[in-house]
């Protein structure tokens, strides 16, 4: 058996019977196989794990695109392409659609991870590390590609688990845009002392409770970067007050007024807030302690 029909079966899971189908899964596992050593410079067979989850990834990625998208974005990756590798450009065009777009956000990804992680070694143990989702995620740009990097970091930290940021990344494209919004501006600016206090490995394993239906942040993720000694972006904030009068509104008899009182009270820390006199964080404190007062 080659090293490339190996990792064609390995790759699919499933055992290969009829000749030509082993032929065609080893023309598609070699393609993607060639389209990320080349994309990160890499002299050696790397093993690619997670290819299921990679199409999957893929196509949730493709269908997000309007009528003709998914055509025109392989077509602007793969002119790209051929300025750079000619004969491998035309080795993927030949390849069916799917495996071309698979192919394309491959060598993407390659090129981004090669552009941000400059020691070989480490490279190759990233792309190891992520399989096909993290190559698919870091295809979007630099960003995407310093986010495996981090977690890498991480991971050899012991701050998080193998497993669980392989599983982020794989499913973060299935979480809301407000959770993607959590990680870009609040968890990545402040990535050092949330792996410290422990608040990275508990987003990273439940993003979702982190952030609520409204885009605002949950007491859990108010009290993981409150222990790691860090604020909360102003945005991820604002409403919290509101709903919690709501909910006196709605637990009270004259709730109008108590309503307006904690109206007066979420000015009061608004302002606070704004003058740098208290931090995003202290604010479920003050609001706690009001809603406890109530429900005596």
């Amino acid at each position: 058996m080659t090293r490339s029909l190996a990792y064609a079966l390995v790759l699919s899971g499933t055992l290969i019977i009829n000749p030509c189908a082993s032929s065609a899964q080893d023309e598609v596992a070699d393609i993607l196989l060639q389209s990320v050593r080349q994309g990160a410079r890499l002299a050696d067979d790397i093993p690619l794990r997670h290819l299921d989850e990679a199409m999957t990834t893929v196509r949730r990625g493709l269908d997000d695109l309007p009528a003709g998208g998914i055509r025109a974005a392989d077509d602007a990756l793969l002119l790209s392409l051929q300025a750079s590798n000619p004969t491998l450009a035309r080795r993927i065009a030949s390849a069916s659609p799917e495996t071309r777009s698979l192919a394309l956000r491959f060598h993407e990804g390659a090129r981004s991870i090669e552009r941000v992680v400059a020691d070989v070694t480490r490279r190759v143990d990233i792309i190891d590390q992520f399989g096909g989702p993290g190559l698919v995620y870091a295809a979007r740009g630099a960003p995407e590609a310093q986010d495996l990097l981090r977690l890498d970091g991480a991971i050899r930290a012991g701050h998080v688990s193998n497993a669980q940021a392989a599983d982020f990344i794989t499913n973060l494209p299935s979480f809301s845009a407000k959770v993607g919004r959590f990680w870009r501006e609040a968890i990545v600016p402040n990535w050092r002392p949330l792996a410290l206090g422990g608040g990275l490995a508990a987003f990273i394993a439940a993003p979702d409770s982190f952030i609520d239906a409204a885009g605002f942040v949950t007491e859990r993720a108010a009290s993981a970067f409150s222990q790691a000694g860090v604020e909360i972006p102003l945005a991820f904030t604002r409403g919290v007050g509101e709903g919690i009068i709501d909910a006196v509104q709605e637990q009270t008899k004259d709730g109008r007024w108590i309503g307006l009182a904690l109206g007066g009270v979420a000015i009061i820390v608004a302002l606070a807030m704004i003058l740098r006199l208290i931090s995003p964080s202290r604010l479920f404190g003050v609001f706690r302690s009001a809603w406890q007062f109530v429900k005596r």
